[in-house]
């Protein structure tokens, strides 16, 4: 008899663990398409992820991976906005930092 209540909880106890692992390897993957687009116009990853943040670009990784996909224009053209407006920001940067 306890065997009966026992098997069901432990189904859903792995199913919950289970549907976190994937979520997290969606996610995994996400941004591995989006780092690969990025460094293809080379953007890191990490500062296009600002980029977007400072210009309230509101895409989540999973928008931003299926436009890398299926929108390559749309995506090289984000990508592009970015390496230009970082650059000009790195090279503000160096200037002010050798004075």
């Amino acid at each position: 008899m306890v065997r009966k209540c026992v098997s069901p909880l432990k189904a859903l106890v792995y199913s919950t663990i289970h549907r976190r692992l994937r979520r997290r390897e969606y996610r995994r993957d996400w941004i591995a398409q989006i780092q690969a687009a990025a460094r293809g116009h080379g953007v890191r990853y990490a500062g296009f992820v600002y980029f977007l943040r400072n210009n309230q670009i509101l895409l989540n990784r999973k928008i931003l991976s299926e436009l890398a996909k299926t929108e390559p224009a749309t995506s090289s053209s984000l990508l592009t906005w970015c390496a230009r407006t970082t650059k000009v920001i790195d090279l503000r940067n160096k200037v002010e930092n050798s004075d």
